[in-house]
């Protein structure tokens, strides 16, 4: 568990869909406990916290002709995940080259997926141009990662970020150096940047969209993945996984208390 002192880096939760994939397929992740669900606090395996589904968008069809199938990625597919295809049919060739014990968790977000982002009005760089021109000026989708699984085991933060980036795939936004765990900082922090903030892309626009919180990763595995974007450890025995909390933004009025008497 995460303990005071304890470094760590805080990273952007992003407000979207949770979807994973492998090389095999896309699955979205919904979560069995309905808000304020007091066992969403506790500490569970995935499988007692989350239901999987297999989502019909496309990626079957996308890896059939990558096969040398005759039947096109294009068109078809589940109508009501229209907009989470959109956000990740143009990573479909980077899932499809990933090894085969990895899995990929990300957020799929943008203006008709979350409501947080339909005030934005600047299309990211990182998708395509829109095909239609009757697509909005703030109509844009894309995803953010934040955590992959070798062979069904959680990697470090910095593994997570190294494998991002040699994968190119987008990476939530983190604090970076890590820093000592202290509630007090967190908790100022949000209060001050309640805002996203896509260091990549001053025009991006979901840097004018409302926070949802941030994920407290405490660093237990520091020193791995620190070898370079290469670097692709093999694990052959379980280990500790590094501990996470969560701080939304609408939970601050909770911490008043604890800022008062960490202020005396």
């Amino acid at each position: 568990k995460l303990v005071p002192n304890q470094l760590i880096v805080l990273t952007e939760k992003w407000d979207g869909t949770t979807v994973q994939a492998t090389n095999k397929g896309i699955f979205k992740r919904s979560d069995k406990f309905t808000k304020g669900d007091a066992r969403k606090f506790q500490t569970m395996k995935e499988e007692e916290r989350y239901d999987i589904e297999r989502l019909d968008v496309g990626f079957d069809e996308f890896l059939a002709t990558k096969n040398g199938g005759s039947t096109s990625c294009r068109g078809g597919g589940d109508k009501s995940c229209k907009y989470i295809r959109e956000a990740i049919e143009p990573y479909y060739p980077i899932f499809a080259s990933m090894d085969d014990d990895i899995c990929v968790y990300f957020e799929a977000v943008g203006t008709k997926i979350q409501a947080r982002f339909k005030t934005c009005n600047i299309a990211p760089y990182s998708n395509p141009e829109p095909s239609s021109s009757s697509v909005d000026s703030d109509y844009w989708h894309d995803i953010r990662v934040f955590d992959f699984t070798r062979n069904g085991q959680f990697l470090s933060w910095n593994e997570t970020k190294s494998l991002a980036l040699k994968l190119k795939l987008p990476l939530v936004g983190f604090t970076d150096p890590p820093m000592p765990l202290n509630i007090n900082q967190i908790v100022g922090m949000l209060r001050s940047g309640l805002t996203y903030d896509v260091k990549s892309d001053v025009n991006h626009p979901a840097n004018c969209a409302l926070l949802e919180g941030y994920v407290v990763r405490g660093l237990i595995h520091e020193h791995e993945g620190k070898g370079g974007i290469d670097e692709q450890p093999q694990r052959t025995t379980e280990r500790d996984e590094e501990p996470i909390a969560k701080i939304r933004v609408e939970d601050l009025e909770q911490f008043a208390p604890i800022e008062k008497e960490l202020t005396k």
